[in-house]
């Protein structure tokens, strides 16, 4: 990937200072309002093209990562296209995010305690926006980045080489492998 290419990329992560109308109407739809987007740290990105959200560590004092959402014209043109799809996907993680739970750090919500009290009640669900809205609701989710946000030792250090911009297109021939390997025995 050229440094042009990669930069393109990365642009698509950075978060600018500003949260644009059709991102706040985008997040709208799904039920999470402008207060509580701009507490969670959702931004435009420098591309002006997605959505990006910080993920936040369980005691929400570092953040691991973001992940970006691209606006349906970024994917129509398919202005960030994975390698093997060759298509642009709808969200994209930073590579820092490999194997990580979403922890919607809104209200009055203790991630640490509620994980230390195995009485409470918790949910989890694939996607961020459902988590998001699920524990505004009154009802703590943990999010889960998708089935390409959990990838195994051979791919995560394959991911690292590649800058982990294909986060979406992990190659397989490992797991294949083993699988050979296992049936001869």
């Amino acid at each position: 990937m050229t440094n042009e290419k990669y930069e393109k990329y990365l642009n698509a992560f950075k978060p600018s200072d500003k949260l644009l109308e059709k991102h706040i109407n985008d997040l709208k739809k799904s039920g999470i309002d402008e207060v509580t987007a701009l507490e969670l740290g959702f931004r435009t990105s420098v591309a002006s093209d997605s959505w990006v959200v910080p993920i936040r560590n369980i005691e929400n004092t570092e953040t691991l990562g973001y992940v970006a959402r691209y606006d349906n014209e970024a994917i129509e043109e398919n202005k960030y296209p994975s390698k093997k799809k060759n298509t642009t996907p709808k969200y994209r993680l930073s590579p820092e995010l490999r194997n990580s739970f979403f922890y919607p750090h809104i209200k009055s919500v203790n991630w640490l305690k509620i994980a230390k009290d195995s009485t409470l009640d918790i949910g989890m669900t694939e996607g961020i926006k459902k988590a998001i809205k699920l524990t505004l609701e009154g009802f703590p989710t943990i999010g889960l980045f998708a089935t390409y946000g959990w990838i195994g030792k051979n791919q995560e250090e394959e991911s690292k080489e590649n800058g982990g911009l294909d986060n979406d297109e992990l190659d397989s021939e490992e797991d294949e492998s083993e699988d050979k390997e296992n049936e001869e025995e």
